[in-house]
């Protein structure tokens, strides 16, 4: 057997074992596979260090999770943040992830704080609990958090609108003097004014209006508690959205169906042998929940018609695609082109206001040129789901773009 040097230490192969599960993907069992241990054993035995199993790589793994937070934490003392959120549901298992998104050395910076398991109902009670509790960790107070950012979920714009509140709640507190802090200037104040050996004839009035003047500036508070706090509708969404409206308005369901009707017939055999001989992928079924995903489908038929079509032909099953149905493939791709790529656009991770702008009035523009009814139709839903994107903190933050 031959011996081979290489450069390694401890924490560089501990750091490796970490990033094999949490970067890569891979389960915590692949540390005890036959085939690993043959490799790690030896690596182990020339360190000098016990062998790595699923326990103890658990234990770095929430060592080195100890230490993000911390940075984290460190990160955002004393900066204003904007909160996004979503919600994924797969296998009966829903999960919460909620990152920020901020400056730092005028560069923009996403963190994930956690993903949450919710093992309770999705209400907006609920996702507003587990938003205080997550942030708390991280030292965040909700009057660091510029905006949320959600989906159009009943849920999450009811969750925004309850975190408003409770900003609103704390900053009346403040401003009545209810809490802590308050309480410790007004009894420094109060131990000021027994000190005080002069008075007027007018304190009096100067009392009175001190008092009105505090009124206001308890008005003043809530009214900025209503603003500190803006909820911002995801783009993608309501993009999303937007094609689900034109899809029922202009009854393009019935040609998708078609559609994948053909994609199932085509992935059986004798017409998936053909794919494989010519070296193409087979057709692929969309997700109903996700649009780009049916517009992929129909534009894979588009761009395969012809070796399609022969086949078809040559199996004799032309009618399993009708006229109809391909004139709807060219047409759906011509139109909803500028849409699908406005939502790639839409779905990058560092996304200011400026560049969503940008993406949404591209896609308008384009959709402007075409003749189709689909195109008018997407306009129109386009326009009219607009006017709950363009809230206040979204105007504000596009007036600020110096581009």
């Amino acid at each position: 057997m031959r011996k081979i040097q290489i450069e390694m230490d401890e924490a560089l192969f501990y750091e490796s074992c970490v990033k094999m599960t949490t970067v890569a993907g891979m389960p915590l069992n692949v540390f005890e596979a036959p085939g690993v241990q043959d490799v790690f054993s030896r690596i182990e035995s020339g360190l000098g260090i016990n062998h790595v199993n699923r326990n103890n790589v658990t234990e770095r793994i929430e060592h080195v999770a100890k230490q993000f937070r911390s940075f984290v934490r460190s990160e955002l003392k004393g900066k204003r943040v904007c909160l996004k959120m979503d919600e994924a549901s797969r296998r009966g298992r829903s999960v919460l992830g909620i990152n920020v998104q901020f400056l730092h050395q005028k560069k923009l910076v996403i963190r994930t704080l956690g993903l949450i398991d919710l093992e309770v109902a999705h209400t907006a009670e609920n996702i507003k609990a587990e938003v205080i509790k997550l942030i708390s960790e991280y030292g965040l107070s909700l009057r660091q958090i510029y905006t949320i950012t959600t989906d159009n979920g009943a849920n999450f714009v009811k969750a925004v609108e309850l975190l408003k509140q409770e900003i609103a709640r704390y900053m009346q507190m403040r401003a009545t003097g209810s809490d802590h802090e308050s309480d410790d200037e007004e009894l420094e104040d109060e131990g000021e004014d027994q000190n005080e050996e002069i008075h007027s004839d007018d304190d009096g009035q100067e009392n009175s209006d001190e008092t009105a003047g505090n009124i206001e500036d308890e008005d003043d508070e809530i009214d900025k508690a209503r603003v500190l706090l803006g909820g911002v509708r995801c783009a993608a969404h309501t993009l999303q959205l937007t094609v689900h409206d034109c899809i029922k308005e202009c009854n393009l369901k019935k040609h998708l169906v078609n559609v994948r009707s053909a994609v199932k017939v085509l992935r059986k055999f004798p017409f998936k042998a053909s794919f494989k001989m010519e070296k193409k992928k087979l057709p692929f079924l969309d997700v109903e929940t996700r649009w780009n995903s049916a517009f992929e489908m129909v534009s894979y038929f588009k761009e395969n018609e012809t070796f399609i079509k022969d086949l078809l032909k040559s199996n004799q099953k032309e009618a399993l695609i009708s006229k109809s149905t391909w004139t709807f493939i060219w047409s759906f791709t011509a139109v909803f082109q500028p849409v699908f790529i406005a939502t790639k656009k839409l779905q990058e991770e560092n996304m200011t206001m400026g560049d969503f702008l940008f993406a949404w009035e591209t896609c308008r523009l384009e959709l402007e040129d075409s003749t189709s009814n689909m195109a008018k139709c997407l306009i129109r839903h386009m326009d009219r789901r607009r006017v709950k994107l363009f809230s206040p903190p979204v105007v504000a933050a596009l007036y600020l773009d110096p581009r």
